[in-house]
């Protein structure tokens, strides 16, 4: 909590003082992250789930793609009540990333679920890059995103980041303010970060025509690889690498 730098984050005092305080977490309500990538959601959640452990509460931290995963593998054996049981035995249950990545039917339904069960049983922390009016892009009806947002705004405080994303300022920093090339790349390796940069061409190849991608960089990642992204799907090789649609971040807010 104290790694958190309040004046640099659009996340109001007030708002963050309150989240601080765990009494929303203890009420079993909600805290939802929204905004662009690299302005601090993620590190908020982190945060307030490290506090929540100092605190004594019991907390566990998944992706979207991997709660959601944990949740189908109990279809084969018809056991989601039982994990889900599982899950909720925790305080805190922080669920990063929603809408990386569309859900099918399956997942959607999945994920709301969990949520439903949670509903005033449990506090969970949203992540999402996608505003609320926006999320019947990763899911596929329209009543289970209503639904969904439904039981996850009802006790909840909603803080909308804005700005610069962090990483990508630092890295401008290390590149002297130029505009980054294929070949900084390697400059980007020092923690996980989003990027969105021009590659003109492919390494070893004849040049072509420049590539616009986005992508969640990993250390170690990128130094020495020989192959050069596509907008439209991950690249090959056994290395973790995240494609992120891009969107505007607007949703209401509501301090405590």
């Amino acid at each position: 909590m104290e790694e958190f730098d309040v004046t640099a984050s659009s996340i109001p005092r007030a708002t963050f003082d309150c989240l601080a305080s765990l009494e929303w977490s203890r009420a079993s309500e909600n805290y939802c992250a929204v905004g662009p990538a690299g302005t601090g959601k993620r590190h908020s959640l982190v945060a307030f789930g490290v506090a929540a452990v100092h605190a004594g509460h019991e907390v566990r931290y998944f992706t979207a793609a991997e709660l959601v995963e944990t949740l189908h593998r109990g279809l084969a054996d018809d056991s989601v009540g039982r994990v889900i049981d599982n899950l909720l035995r925790n305080d805190l249950i922080i669920i990063d990333e929603v809408g990386f990545a569309p859900l099918d039917d399956t997942g959607a339904q999945l994920l709301f679920r969990f949520v439903a069960a949670a509903y005033e049983r449990r506090a969970l922390g949203i992540g999402s890059h996608w505003p609320f009016d926006q999320w019947g892009r990763f899911l596929p009806e329209h009543t289970t995103a209503v639904s969904l947002l439904d039981r996850l705004l009802h006790h909840s405080i909603v803080a909308v980041t804005e700005g610069e994303s962090f990483p990508m300022k630092q890295v401008r920093t290390r590149t002297g303010g130029r505009q980054l090339r294929a070949g900084d790349l390697d400059l980007a390796t020092s923690g996980d970060m989003h990027l969105a940069v021009d590659t003109p061409r492919r390494v070893g190849l004849n040049s072509r025509p420049p590539t616009r991608v986005s992508m969640k960089l990993h250390k170690g990642d990128i130094r020495g690889t020989d192959w050069t992204p596509a907008a439209s799907s991950p690249p090959p090789g056994p290395r973790r690498r995240a494609w992120r649609p891009t969107g505007p971040a607007a949703a209401s807010h509501r301090g405590c």
